[in-house]
């Protein structure tokens, strides 16, 4: 009944996901950012923008992944890796 209810529902068990994966996982890459990263990366927040994003087993990931999750969700902006500017 939500206005989201048509949009993206993403969920993500952090329990689950590599914490060398992490950061790229949630905020997304841009191509050429680190070695492997052949081309630009939507992440989990990208796709979900507009619907509903559940983070299960937040406490698995470091204190430094969580403080940039908290900033994104407060300024409500995503700066993928290697990105200057949010999207």
């Amino acid at each position: 009944m939500s206005k989201r209810s048509r949009n993206p529902f993403v969920s993500i068990d952090m329990g689950s996901m590599p914490e060398t994966l992490v950061e790229s996982e949630l905020f997304g890459h841009e191509k050429g950012s680190f070695t492997g990263a052949i081309h630009k990366k939507k992440g989990f927040f990208e796709v979900a923008a507009g619907g509903t994003i559940l983070i299960d087993d937040l406490q698995n990931v470091s204190l430094y992944t969580q403080s940039k999750l908290l900033r994104a969700v407060e300024d409500k902006k995503i700066f993928p890796i290697g990105a200057r500017l949010p999207v």
